[in-house]
Protein backbone atom coordinates (compact mmCIF):
# COMPACT_ATOMS: atom_id res chain seq x y z
CA UNK A 1 0.00 0.00 0.00
CA UNK A 2 1.30 3.25 -0.88
CA UNK A 3 1.49 6.34 1.81
CA UNK A 4 -1.26 8.36 -0.63
CA UNK A 5 -3.52 4.87 -0.45
CA UNK A 6 -3.47 4.58 3.37
CA UNK A 7 -3.96 8.29 3.39
CA UNK A 8 -7.13 7.80 1.42
CA UNK A 9 -8.51 5.02 3.06
CA UNK A 10 -10.82 5.16 6.03
CA UNK A 11 -10.50 3.72 9.18
CA UNK A 12 -13.20 1.15 8.39
CA UNK A 13 -11.20 0.12 5.08
CA UNK A 14 -7.80 -0.30 6.95
CA UNK A 15 -9.38 -2.60 9.74
CA UNK A 16 -10.74 -4.65 7.03
CA UNK A 17 -7.72 -4.79 5.16
CA UNK A 18 -5.77 -5.95 8.24
CA UNK A 19 -8.43 -8.30 9.17
CA UNK A 20 -8.27 -9.52 5.82
CA UNK A 21 -4.09 -10.04 5.47
CA UNK A 22 -4.39 -11.88 9.42
CA UNK A 23 -6.93 -14.67 8.07
CA UNK A 24 -4.77 -15.48 4.79
CA UNK A 25 -1.68 -15.87 7.02
CA UNK A 26 -4.26 -18.06 9.87
CA UNK A 27 -5.09 -20.31 7.24
CA UNK A 28 -1.83 -21.51 5.63
CA UNK A 29 -1.21 -22.34 9.58
CA UNK A 30 -0.55 -26.43 9.58
CA UNK A 31 -3.36 -28.43 11.69
CA UNK A 32 -6.83 -27.90 12.31
CA UNK A 33 -8.49 -24.95 11.23
CA UNK A 34 -12.11 -24.49 12.32
CA UNK A 35 -14.61 -22.34 10.55
CA UNK A 36 -17.39 -22.02 13.59
CA UNK A 37 -20.41 -20.62 11.99
CA UNK A 38 -19.33 -20.68 8.72
CA UNK A 39 -22.19 -22.12 7.46
CA UNK A 40 -21.26 -23.65 3.86
CA UNK A 41 -17.65 -24.26 3.59
CA UNK A 42 -15.32 -21.53 2.01
CA UNK A 43 -18.67 -19.27 1.40
CA UNK A 44 -17.09 -16.26 4.05
CA UNK A 45 -13.56 -14.80 3.74
CA UNK A 46 -11.53 -18.13 3.47
CA UNK A 47 -10.94 -19.44 -0.16
CA UNK A 48 -9.76 -23.24 -0.81
CA UNK A 49 -6.64 -21.47 -2.45
CA UNK A 50 -5.27 -19.67 0.90
CA UNK A 51 -5.20 -22.79 2.92
CA UNK A 52 -1.80 -24.18 3.93
CA UNK A 53 -0.56 -27.69 2.58
CA UNK A 54 -0.98 -29.04 5.55
CA UNK A 55 -4.22 -27.05 7.08
CA UNK A 56 -7.21 -29.46 7.04
CA UNK A 57 -10.21 -26.91 7.14
CA UNK A 58 -13.62 -27.47 8.40
CA UNK A 59 -16.84 -25.25 8.23
CA UNK A 60 -19.23 -26.05 11.70
CA UNK A 61 -22.40 -25.09 11.79
CA UNK A 62 -25.71 -25.66 13.78
CA UNK A 63 -27.84 -25.79 10.85
CA UNK A 64 -28.16 -29.13 8.79
CA UNK A 65 -29.47 -27.05 5.78
CA UNK A 66 -26.38 -24.80 5.25
CA UNK A 67 -24.20 -28.36 4.24
CA UNK A 68 -21.50 -27.61 6.60
CA UNK A 69 -18.32 -30.29 7.61
CA UNK A 70 -19.72 -30.50 10.86
CA UNK A 71 -23.24 -29.83 12.37
CA UNK A 72 -22.33 -28.97 15.95
CA UNK A 73 -23.00 -26.40 18.40
CA UNK A 74 -20.43 -23.49 19.60
CA UNK A 75 -21.16 -23.76 22.96
CA UNK A 76 -20.46 -27.35 22.89
CA UNK A 77 -17.53 -28.29 20.25
CA UNK A 78 -17.32 -31.96 19.03
CA UNK A 79 -13.72 -32.11 19.83
CA UNK A 80 -11.61 -33.31 22.44
CA UNK A 81 -9.43 -30.61 24.56
CA UNK A 82 -6.66 -29.19 23.15
CA UNK A 83 -6.84 -30.51 19.33
CA UNK A 84 -7.61 -27.35 17.17
CA UNK A 85 -4.83 -25.43 16.08
CA UNK A 86 -6.83 -22.18 14.39
CA UNK A 87 -10.50 -20.88 14.77
CA UNK A 88 -12.48 -18.36 12.97
CA UNK A 89 -15.35 -17.15 14.48
CA UNK A 90 -16.74 -14.08 12.38
CA UNK A 91 -20.53 -12.49 13.29
CA UNK A 92 -21.54 -15.67 15.42
CA UNK A 93 -21.59 -14.65 19.20
CA UNK A 94 -24.46 -12.32 18.80
CA UNK A 95 -26.55 -15.00 17.60
CA UNK A 96 -25.38 -17.59 20.63
CA UNK A 97 -27.89 -17.61 23.85
CA UNK A 98 -24.56 -17.88 25.88
CA UNK A 99 -21.22 -16.55 24.18
CA UNK A 100 -19.13 -16.89 26.77
CA UNK A 101 -19.79 -20.32 26.68
CA UNK A 102 -18.88 -20.45 22.56
CA UNK A 103 -15.57 -18.19 24.02
CA UNK A 104 -15.09 -20.94 26.37
CA UNK A 105 -15.05 -23.76 24.13
CA UNK A 106 -12.85 -22.30 21.88
CA UNK A 107 -10.01 -21.83 24.50
CA UNK A 108 -10.99 -25.35 25.74
CA UNK A 109 -10.45 -26.53 22.48
CA UNK A 110 -7.44 -24.91 21.38
CA UNK A 111 -3.89 -26.40 21.14
CA UNK A 112 -1.39 -24.15 23.69
CA UNK A 113 -0.29 -21.58 21.48
CA UNK A 114 -3.59 -21.43 18.78
CA UNK A 115 -4.99 -18.76 17.73
CA UNK A 116 -9.53 -17.60 17.55
CA UNK A 117 -10.11 -14.56 15.55
CA UNK A 118 -13.39 -13.65 16.01
CA UNK A 119 -15.23 -10.62 14.49
CA UNK A 120 -18.43 -9.12 16.21
CA UNK A 121 -20.63 -6.10 16.29
CA UNK A 122 -20.92 -3.16 18.31
CA UNK A 123 -23.33 -0.33 17.13
CA UNK A 124 -25.01 -2.67 14.07
CA UNK A 125 -29.15 -3.10 13.42
CA UNK A 126 -30.70 -6.02 14.46
CA UNK A 127 -29.96 -8.78 11.61
CA UNK A 128 -31.14 -12.71 11.17
CA UNK A 129 -34.14 -14.28 12.70
CA UNK A 130 -32.36 -14.36 16.19
CA UNK A 131 -29.90 -11.47 17.40
CA UNK A 132 -29.47 -11.37 20.95
CA UNK A 133 -26.58 -9.37 21.64
CA UNK A 134 -23.91 -6.32 20.97
CA UNK A 135 -20.49 -6.34 22.68
CA UNK A 136 -18.31 -3.32 23.76
CA UNK A 137 -14.26 -3.68 24.19
CA UNK A 138 -14.32 -3.83 28.28
CA UNK A 139 -16.99 -6.54 27.49
CA UNK A 140 -14.40 -8.49 24.86
CA UNK A 141 -11.53 -8.01 27.19
CA UNK A 142 -13.37 -9.98 30.06
CA UNK A 143 -14.72 -12.27 27.82
CA UNK A 144 -11.40 -13.47 26.37
CA UNK A 145 -9.66 -12.87 29.82
CA UNK A 146 -8.16 -17.00 29.91
CA UNK A 147 -6.69 -16.32 26.88
CA UNK A 148 -2.29 -15.50 26.57
CA UNK A 149 -2.66 -13.17 24.23
CA UNK A 150 -5.81 -11.10 23.34
CA UNK A 151 -5.86 -7.67 20.51
CA UNK A 152 -9.20 -6.05 20.33
CA UNK A 153 -9.00 -3.56 17.32
CA UNK A 154 -12.12 -1.44 15.84
CA UNK A 155 -14.30 -2.00 12.96
CA UNK A 156 -14.45 1.87 11.69
CA UNK A 157 -15.40 3.97 13.97
CA UNK A 158 -18.26 6.52 15.08
CA UNK A 159 -18.15 8.43 11.45
CA UNK A 160 -18.22 5.56 9.53
CA UNK A 161 -21.22 3.85 11.69
CA UNK A 162 -22.98 7.41 10.64
CA UNK A 163 -21.97 6.81 7.12
CA UNK A 164 -23.33 3.19 7.19
CA UNK A 165 -26.76 4.23 8.54
CA UNK A 166 -26.81 6.98 6.23
CA UNK A 167 -26.34 4.24 3.03
CA UNK A 168 -28.89 1.79 5.15
CA UNK A 169 -25.56 -0.18 5.89
CA UNK A 170 -24.47 -1.27 2.67
CA UNK A 171 -20.85 -1.93 3.46
CA UNK A 172 -19.79 -1.61 -0.21
CA UNK A 173 -20.85 1.82 -0.77
CA UNK A 174 -19.99 3.23 2.45
CA UNK A 175 -16.57 1.64 2.04
CA UNK A 176 -16.25 3.48 -1.49
CA UNK A 177 -17.25 6.81 0.02
CA UNK A 178 -15.27 6.02 3.13
CA UNK A 179 -12.43 8.70 2.28
CA UNK A 180 -15.05 11.13 1.17
CA UNK A 181 -15.41 11.80 5.53
CA UNK A 182 -11.66 12.11 6.08
CA UNK A 183 -11.67 15.72 6.58
CA UNK A 184 -14.62 15.88 8.34
CA UNK A 185 -12.68 13.15 10.86
CA UNK A 186 -9.98 15.23 11.10
CA UNK A 187 -12.00 18.85 11.41
CA UNK A 188 -14.05 16.87 14.09
CA UNK A 189 -10.73 15.23 15.97
CA UNK A 190 -9.30 18.95 16.33
CA UNK A 191 -12.19 20.63 17.58
CA UNK A 192 -12.33 17.85 20.08
CA UNK A 193 -8.82 18.52 20.87
CA UNK A 194 -9.43 22.88 21.11
CA UNK A 195 -12.22 21.86 23.20
CA UNK A 196 -9.27 20.69 25.78
CA UNK A 197 -9.66 17.73 28.92
CA UNK A 198 -13.86 17.66 27.92
CA UNK A 199 -13.42 17.35 24.26
CA UNK A 200 -10.74 14.36 24.62
CA UNK A 201 -12.81 12.68 27.07
CA UNK A 202 -15.36 12.45 24.10
CA UNK A 203 -13.36 11.63 21.70
CA UNK A 204 -11.79 8.38 23.92
CA UNK A 205 -15.61 7.67 24.14
CA UNK A 206 -16.54 7.82 20.10
CA UNK A 207 -13.05 6.23 19.66
CA UNK A 208 -14.66 3.19 21.13
CA UNK A 209 -17.46 3.30 19.49
CA UNK A 210 -17.60 1.41 16.06
CA UNK A 211 -19.76 -0.75 14.02
CA UNK A 212 -17.61 -3.62 15.58
CA UNK A 213 -14.69 -5.63 16.83
CA UNK A 214 -12.55 -7.68 15.89
CA UNK A 215 -10.86 -10.40 18.36
CA UNK A 216 -7.38 -11.84 17.97
CA UNK A 217 -6.58 -14.10 20.82
CA UNK A 218 -3.69 -16.73 21.48
CA UNK A 219 -4.33 -19.37 23.90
Amino acid sequence: MTMLEAFLRDPASQHEHAWKAALADLAKQPGIFLDLGGGKPFQGYIRPEMLGQQTRYFSLDIRESVSPHIVGDVMQLPFRDESVDSILCNAVLEHVPNPQRAVDEMYRVLKPGGRAYVGVPFIYPYHDDVDYFRFSDSALQRMFERFQDVNVTPVGDYIFVAALFLTGFTFPLAMRLGWLTNPLRAALQLGMALAGSKGRRYQRGLARSPVGWYVYATK
